[in-house]
């Protein structure tokens, strides 16, 4: 019987979507189902979906929107849609290593026999970088964008996410605490990733468990930190500018867990808003006393100005 339900979000990804097929079909761990949702597809996507489903009937189901309600409704309708113990998000255009579901499966079962149900737990891992032919970009995500995945903290989580949702498993218990994010969420990854921070546990897979695919059509980029993002970034906006939606977010995030939230955990959510009317001083007492700076030496300097 399944224990796990594998969550993928199409949108006219015919050009590697039975790819990514193939590679979830050909996982060591075979107890798992698949629920795609294809957002009114322009292409060809919906016949190769549904060519899928006729050749494995007892592995997929598949959920047809009648109007395009774009990458956040649709995942959210995946999430809400699904009754299972662990779940795993997917896009439609990666490549899955043969034993991502094995050794993710393996890592939160670990998590759950030490933590127990009751609580979120997420589980991610690195991941290879290709471009749209293939061709390997970095061995390890993780070393590109220089993140510390040793500082998996609310604090850390609210000014950058390190977590990849096309690489994470979670659980039931954080599922349920998922059933409506809000619009102003950066991504709904990047939302479960600051509930299981601060209510659960996360934990890292300290290998690539897949390659993912950067091309024009990613609704996530991934950039090296070097001198000449740091300079970008610096020209591009100033500070509010530059972290106007993770504020938004916060607030949100405030509102929607208010009850749920310790003191310590609501002083940081107020002072991480105040941030949008803060004067440079402010700023730089508050980003000092939760340690909000982002993990690159370079970025942090860059949260100054």
């Amino acid at each position: 019987m399944s224990e796990i339900t594998v969550l993928m979000g199409v949108y006219n990804g015919e050009k590697y979507l039975a790819q990514q097929l193939d590679s979830i079909l050909c996982q060591t761990y075979k107890e798992y189902d698949i629920v795609i949702s294809d957002d009114c597809s322009t292409d060809n996507s919906r016949n190769i979906i549904l060519q899928y489903k006729d050749k494995f009937q007892n592995k997929f189901l598949v959920l047809e929107n009648k109007a395009n309600i774009g990458v956040h409704n649709n995942f959210q309708q995946l999430i809400n849609s699904a009754d299972n113990r662990f779940y795993m998000f997917s896009d439609q255009d990666d490549i899955w290593l043969p034993e991502k579901i094995e050794v993710s499966y393996n890592k939160i079962l670990e998590l759950e026999k030490k933590y127990g149900d009751n609580i979120p737990l997420l589980v991610f891992s690195d991941k290879i970088l290709i471009d749209s032919n293939e061709n390997i970009i970095a061995e390890s995500s993780i070393e590109y964008e220089k993140y510390n995945v040793n500082q998996l903290t609310l604090n850390k989580l609210l000014i950058q996410n390190v977590v990849s949702g096309c690489t994470v498993i979670f659980n039931n218990a954080l599922k349920q605490l998922l059933a409506d994010i809000p619009k102003e969420a950066v991504m709904y990854d990047y939302w479960a990733a600051l509930t299981t921070a601060a209510f659960g546990k996360i934990e890292y897979i300290n290998i690539p468990l897949m390659k993912y695919r950067q091309h024009e059509n990613n609704v996530t980029k991934t950039e090296s930190i070097n001198l000449l993002y740091f300079i970008k970034k610096i020209k591009r906006q100033k500070f509010c500018k530059r972290y106007e939606r993770n504020i938004k977010q916060a607030e949100s995030f405030y509102k929607a867990y208010c009850e749920k939230l310790n003191d310590t955990q609501k002083k940081l959510l107020e002072d991480f808003i105040s941030l949008k009317s803060a004067s440079f001083m402010q700023r730089i007492k508050i980003l000092h006393k939760h340690d909000l700076y982002k993990q690159h030496f370079m970025q942090k300097i860059g949260m100054v100005f």
